[in-house]
């Protein structure tokens, strides 16, 4: 029944009823063959170790306020019925605030219909929170579905008010070979991080990671490789404060690979999409890096710093309502770089480059950058694009007129309906000539942070020639400025040449100041580590305002 119960560290931790192994003490299994259901009850740990293999569909559930722990091992399932490897069941308990955990590093699941599934049938939902999961340096192959995390209260209120001290960390892991619609589904869940993993071949018309319903989500230098999933990753639902940050998308042989809300009803607010890699090897028309849209609402969504090579649609964006920025983006070689359907009635467009698209952007035909009258939105603006060796082409097969630009004088330039406008490039955007809003002045591309019509930048800036310099961590403008390390979990360091700088001041991506730092000596520190995870910049400011910004990530 159970092989190698000698290995138990309690004897008398265990009870035994038909076909179940009651773990009500803490355990600790090192290998074997198991045909039994094993469950692991309130107040217990089960330390899993070595190589383990289960019978005829069994499995291990961990109920509330029961944690485990899988260290250095693997878990499997022998013949060929499909079985669910760890099931965790938060159900209601007399103590709320009791820890439902499951910690993994360096092990396996493999060969499992679902390897890990974790349920929360709270009712009412004041009896289920306080979940930890936290799983690195782990492998999941040949199931056909790998992580499954849900709430059966499904609303995003409840998950706002009960969910406070969840922590769910997936890091280092390697996902393969998936066959099911939604290898990776997590839903109605807070506190969620997933970072530095590997999401592998998967072959199949289905969404490889799924999320539904996030807050505070965090989405770090993840890679989504060349396999024929139609799409890589998506985010849907009712979602509040997400990153998703220095990924890469492999879409060679794919159809999507950031689908944000293409799910009727979605609404997304405060989502940054940054330094992401959305590309193939060769011109893949049916493959789109962004898409959104279909009946839902995106509010401060900012898309920023993302590569789009050789795509059919760099983004295919519908419903961007409120305050939502494209900026210092790089399109190269697709088809479309940007395209508008539906209605987008408040988007800025600024400081990106395309080079050698078909079209740079184009308005479907029942497209539209505004909401309103022309010239009526200060908020739908395209200024300061820097061109490649291409042609700059604006298409608009759309039914209202939109600002892509303003001339000299700040009035501002429409492109029609159904028009198109052409130029020839190289142009290098310098604050002149008839496609740019201002002047060189106004110009600030490297800050992120907007100025001119529509920006909502504010402060002083300086013009983008002074600034090409910020690279890395290292500005040049005048003066050597030295910002270390990038990305930082804490402290943040900084060395000057001289006492130009007075004070620096850690802003957020939209602007907002979050730390004032005076300086006192030429190198000096700022703790950084009340910071959530993100992108940050750094204002060096003298007594004439900002001489630089300098980005930087915290972890």
């Amino acid at each position: 029944m159970l092989k190698g119960i000698l290995l138990l560290l309690q004897v008398c931790a265990f009870s035994y009823s038909f076909a179940v192994i009651n773990i009500v003490a803490n355990t600790t299994l090192s290998g074997g063959t198991f045909s039994d259901d094993i469950v692991v009850h309130p107040g217990a740990t089960l330390t899993l170790t070595g190589n383990c293999v289960f019978n005829q569909h069994k499995s291990i559930t961990i109920m509330d306020g029961a944690a485990l722990k899988a260290i250095n091992g693997s878990l499997s399932a022998s013949g060929e019925l499909k079985w669910v490897g760890i099931k965790v069941n938060a159900t209601p308990i007399s103590n709320p605030s009791s820890i439902l955990g499951v910690e993994m590093a360096n092990f396996e699941i493999r060969d499992a219909d679902i390897a890990i599934e974790h349920q929360n049938f709270c009712s009412p939902p004041t009896n289920c929170h306080n979940r930890r999961m936290d799983i690195s340096y782990s492998t999941f192959t040949d199931n056909d579905e790998h992580i499954i995390i849900f709430n059966a209260f499904n609303s995003i209120n409840v998950v706002e008010q009960y969910t406070q001290s969840d922590i769910i960390i997936i890091d280092h892991c390697v996902f393969s070979n998936s066959t099911e619609m939604w290898p990776i589904h997590i839903m109605y869940t807070k506190n969620l991080k997933v970072k530095n993993s590997s999401f592998l071949t998967a072959d199949g018309d289905f969404i490889y990671l799924h999320l539904r319903a996030i807050i505070d989500g965090y989405f770090f230098n993840n890679h989504f490789d060349n396999s024929k999933s139609k799409t890589k990753m998506a985010i849907h639902g009712y979602c509040i404060d997400v990153t998703i940050l220095n990924n890469s998308f492999d879409l060679s042989d794919s159809k999507i690979g950031l689908d944000v809300g293409s799910h009727a009803g979605s609404q997304l607010n405060r989502v940054y999409i940054g330094g992401n890699d959305f590309f193939a090897s060769a011109l893949n028309l049916a493959a789109t890096g962004i898409k959104s849209g279909h009946n839902s609402t995106f509010e401060q969504v900012r898309i920023a710093k993302n590569d789009f090579t050789n795509l059919g649609y760099g983004g295919y964006l519908e419903g961007m309502n409120t305050n939502n920025d494209i900026i210092l983006n790089s399109f190269n070689g697709c088809d479309k770089g940007l395209f508008f359907f539906n209605n987008n009635s408040s988007v800025k467009i600024t400081c990106n480059t395309f080079d050698n698209q078909t079209e740079d952007i184009t308005i479907g035909l029942t497209g539209t950058l505004m909401d309103q009258m022309f010239g009526s939105d200060p908020n739908n603006v395209f200024s300061n694009f820097i061109f490649g060796s291409g042609n700059y082409n604006i298409v608009n097969n759309g039914t209202t007129s939109f600002i892509y630009g303003y001339n000299i004088n700040k009035i501002a330039i429409p492109v029609i309906p159904l028009a198109v406008v052409y130029f020839s490039g190289p142009i290098i955007a310098t604050g002149t000539g008839i496609t740019l809003w201002g002047v060189t002045n106004d110009i600030n591309c490297d800050a992120e942070l907007g100025g001119g019509p529509g920006g909502g930048g504010g402060g002083s800036t300086v013009p983008s020639q002074q600034t090409t310099g910020i690279r890395d961590g290292i500005a040049t403008n005048g003066i050597q400025i030295t910002q270390y390390p990038n990305p930082t979990k804490s402290v943040l360091h900084y060395s000057l040449d001289d006492h130009t700088v007075k004070e620096v001041h850690v802003m957020s991506v939209t602007g907002q100041m979050i730390i004032n730092h005076k300086v006192v000596e030429l190198s000096g520190s700022i703790s950084v580590g009340q910071l959530r995870p993100g992108i940050y910049y750094c204002s060096y400011l003298g007594e004439r305002g900002v001489i630089a910004r300098v980005k930087f990530v915290k972890e």
